[in-house]
């Protein structure tokens, strides 16, 4: 039996380490796959790194060239910052498992074969993966570098461009130049259109024109007519309708139908232009700028129409007078022609249908009429202060005016000196940014007006008290729409679409503390959690009050600790959880609780002394609310209590805030601690010469018939002396709730005067007898005293 046993010993022993040895062989197998995948990985990276600085060594790399490269670069850095988050996770959860074998033997300890076995495998993974993670790591840095220089040399140009100087437009020479360059452009056009008519004998042109001039007569029919009818429809409705909803609606639709309506007229417009369009790059330049200014004269209208409106001035946002209205409107347009303009010359500049100097001349008028503009619009905002029944001006509309002025004389300044990229930076962003601001205000008065009368609707008193909450909507979507409109300017004042990415990587990717990662993602996450659990909490805090508490005999204060424990300790893991899902360990925050403490030491100390007080206050409960307690001088009802401090309302109904160390520390009368009985006393004095005995009837009487008095224990009168007036007896007395003290006293006062009359038992007051020594002596002085005044 026993060889047996030592037989299926040995077969168990070596079956185990076949096991070990196998599972020792895949495990290894699996890194080297890894580190094989990894390493084809950082050759591509390492590749594409080396493209990218044999480019910026070059001589003078291409802007597209620039930025091709950087998109590779910024592709390679997110999968480098993927590679490292994943590897990073398998080595974590390989550490947990080395750590779970214990700390490794030191010299002269021997370890199992099975556990050391183990502990090998988990090592040789530990360094197969760690492999990837530094050339993970080395890649990100070198690719961010790159992506560094990059984005330095394209700003770097960018000013250059900005700053280079150009051919002057008040130099008569370049007039005539400027003058040839359009007359080639239009020699252009015409044997544009000449080849296109001769093309297949004019066949071509015959088939287009037919439906371009419809589409056209399409477009401006719903450009004219459909849109003024649909305007004066809904303005009609706007006018008699009498509900404030309704209103609100119409205002809604007609401010969107005057962005709708042209739109649509500007489908079969463009439509048209495509088909009468001769082909090659000059003219479809010339095409694409002419699109583009009528896009940009569709948002002028709408701008100009919803924010003035001078022929709906109801409709308006701005401030509604008719002539600032009219101004207004007249100006908007002004620039919304002045943009377009602009942007038709930079399309052919693009293009190289006209030189620099022609460009600079042609653009040099438009820059006139956009200053002129920007300085009228500037007084018409100045007005708009006026009109809206202010005494000054706001600093808002007045600093903006100024920035508006003083760029109406920059931008000509800087065209005439012949910087007229400098020029076309102040002057054109400018007018942008006014239209973007006009564009919110629509957007954000549209919404407001809408949710005001929402909230001043019908309906009972509940239901506006419910919908009072939403009051702080339109200061959220103020908050949104400066969010929305940040990245925008930073696009229109020479912003690229790069930064923008590279903005909203770092915010993606987020900054690395320690061995975690922190981004937007984990931000929001972070949030969305913690609401969660705080709302999950205030649920639970609500069914405990309403649901469990009422079937219990807890007693108010004690519901109410209850409650404010259940709070607290929601929002606790409502906290943690949230810091957890960030991916923060939690034993790091263990320094900063360190580092905390020396402040907690110093500054911090009346702080947490009242918190911890607070803390025993909701746990031991010596104090609770509802109690009548009187500290620090002060005596009323304890009306809550917070982690901080203790509310007390006085019987005058004024709160004091007494700090909660006080009450710990420091003596507290509490009136209603365990019970709400309490004993009163009336003390009281006859006459000398009254019957005591009668007396002491009368009064046990009187306390007996009380109704607040209690029969157990009995109450009591007691005669405490002779005084120097009077025969002193008090009754003493256990009332049933001691907050009704002083109407008990009073009650029983009243009834001591009516008894103690109708006994004929005087109440007596202060009485002195006054004896004068040396009577003769003092006469004899008077006497002295008459004579010599005779």
């Amino acid at each position: 039996m026993t060889a047996f046993v030592l037989r299926a010993t040995k077969r168990v022993r070596a079956g185990r380490a076949c096991a070990i040895l196998w599972l020792a062989l895949l495990l290894l197998a699996g890194p080297n796959q890894t580190a094989t995948a990894q390493s084809e990985n950082a050759l591509r990276w390492d590749n594409v790194a080396t493209r990218a600085e044999t480019l910026l060594n070059a001589e003078r790399p291409t802007d597209t060239q620039l930025e091709t490269l950087r998109e590779d670069l910024s592709r390679q850095r997110g999968e480098a910052l993927a590679v490292q988050g994943n590897a990073r996770d398998r080595l974590s959860a390989l550490e947990a498992q080395l750590n779970a074998l214990g700390p490794a033997p030191s010299d002269g300890e021997v370890e199992s074969a099975e556990i050391a076995a183990r502990r090998d495998v988990l090592m040789t993974q530990i360094a197969g993966v760690k492999t990837p993670v530094l050339e993970a790591e080395e890649s990100y840095l070198r690719a961010d570098r790159l992506i560094d220089e990059i984005d330095s040399m394209l700003r770097a140009r960018q000013s250059e461009r900005m700053l280079r100087r150009g051919p002057s437009p008040a130099n008569p020479v370049h007039w005539a130049a400027a003058g040839s360059q359009l007359a080639a452009l239009s020699q252009k056009i015409r044997q544009s259109y000449a080849v296109m008519i001769a093309a297949e004998g004019g066949t071509i042109l015959r088939q287009a024109l037919p439906l371009a001039v419809l589409l056209f007569a399409v477009g401006i029919a719903i450009l004219t007519i459909v849109r003024t009818r649909a305007v004066q429809f809904v303005a009609r409705l706007l006018e008699r309708s009498t509900r404030s909803s309704s209103r609100a609606g119409y205002s809604f639709v007609l401010n969107f139908i005057r962005i709708a309506i042209p739109a649509i007229a500007a489908i079969p417009i463009v439509v048209a232009l495509f088909q009468i369009t001769p082909e090659g790059v000059a003219m479809s330049a010339i095409r694409d700028g002419i699109i583009g200014g009528i896009l940009l004269l569709i948002i002028a209208q709408w701008l100009a129409y919803s924010l003035f409106a001078p022929n709906a001035l109801d409709t308006a946002v701005l401030p509604r007078v008719e002539t600032v209205a009219r101004r207004g409107w007249r100006m908007t347009m002004l620039l919304g022609i002045v943009v377009a303009l602009r942007g038709i010359t930079e399309t052919l500049s693009g293009a190289n249908l006209i030189n620099e100097a022609a460009a600079a001349v042609i653009a040099f008028p438009v820059t006139i009429l956009g200053a002129i503009g920007l300085v009228r619009l500037a007084g018409v905002i100045r007005d708009v202060d006026d009109a809206d029944g202010q005494s000054g001006q706001s600093q808002s509309n007045l600093l903006l005016s100024r920035l508006m002025v003083a760029v109406a004389i920059v931008a000509p300044v800087f065209a005439v000196l012949g910087y007229a990229n400098l020029a076309g930076f102040f002057l054109g962003p400018t007018i942008l940014s006014l239209g973007l601001i006009g564009a919110l205000l629509i957007v954000f008065a549209v919404f407001r007006d809408s949710l005001e009368q929402w909230l001043d609707g019908s309906g009972d008193e509940a239901r506006r008290s419910a919908r009072a909450r939403f009051r702080l909507l339109p200061v959220l979507i103020g908050f949104a729409l400066i969010c929305v409109a940040i990245p925008v300017l930073t696009l229109i004042w020479g912003g690229r679409v790069t930064d923008l990415e590279e903005i909203w990587i770092w915010l993606r990717d987020g900054i690395a503390i320690g061995d975690a990662r922190l981004s937007m993602t984990d931000f929001l996450s972070f949030v969305l959690i913690f609401v969660i659990g705080y709302t999950l909490t205030r649920m639970l805090q609500a069914v405990i009050r309403n649901s469990v508490l009422p079937r219990t005999d807890i007693d108010v204060g004690g519901r109410n600790a209850i409650l404010t424990g259940v709070g607290y300790l929601g929002i606790f893991l409502s906290a943690v959880a949230a810091i957890s899902s960030t991916g923060l360990n939690l034993s790091n925050l263990a320094i900063v609780a360190g580092a905390l403490s020396v402040g907690i030491g110093f500054g911090l100390q009346t702080i947490v002394s009242n918190f911890v007080s607070g803390i025993i206050l909701l746990i031991e409960r010596p104090i609770k609310e509802g109690d009548w307690i009187e500290v620090a001088g002060y005596s009323g009802y304890v009306k809550g209590i917070s982690v901080r401090s203790t509310e007390i309302e006085t019987f005058d109904k004024a709160s004091v805030i007494v700090p909660n160390a006080e009450l710990i520390a420091g003596s507290v009368l509490n009136w209603t601690h365990t019970n709400m009985s309490g004993r009163v006393i009336v003390p009281v004095g006859v006459a000398y010469g009254s019957d005591p005995k009668l007396v002491a009837k009368i009064l046990g009487e009187i306390a007996n018939d009380h109704p607040m008095v209690l029969r157990t224990p009995p109450p009591g009168v007691v005669f405490m002396g002779f005084g120097a007036d009077s025969m002193d007896f008090e009754i003493r007395a256990q009332l049933r709730d001691v907050n009704f003290m002083l109407s008990a006293k009073s009650e029983m006062n009243f009834e001591i005067v009516e008894r103690f009359e109708a006994a004929g038992i005087e109440i007596p007051f202060a009485q002195r007898d006054v004896r004068i020594r040396d009577m003769d002596e003092l006469a004899t002085l008077l006497d002295k005293l008459g004579k010599g005044s005779t």
